[in-house]
């Protein structure tokens, strides 16, 4: 399986009141890329994996100091992670 890597940057905001949520799909009308490729979100924002896990598993491959990696490889649902620690989040298929 050809593995894709795409960066989730994460710029945090004092400003910020409300956590919001953001939503990454693959497959179907995305074919095989993540869409969108890059986001922008604020720490204590949800990012939503929507997607066949089973096909393309996704897998953290680096994630700020003190942030937890995240892994969702089995069934066709949704996988949601909140942003704990500001910095720069990657991924792959």
């Amino acid at each position: 399986m050809k593995k894709y890597l795409f960066t989730l940057v994460i710029a945090f905001s004092s400003l910020c009141i409300h956590a919001a949520t953001h939503t990454i799909t693959f497959g179907g009308a995305a074919g095989f890329n993540y869409q969108p490729s890059t986001l922008q979100a604020q720490v204590g924002d949800v990012i939503v994996f929507q997607g066949n896990f089973g096909s393309h598993p996704l897998s953290s491959v680096s994630v700020p100091a003190g942030a937890s990696s995240f892994a969702q490889n089995s069934g066709t649902a949704d996988f949601s992670y909140t942003l704990t620690i500001e910095g720069e989040y990657s991924y792959q298929c």
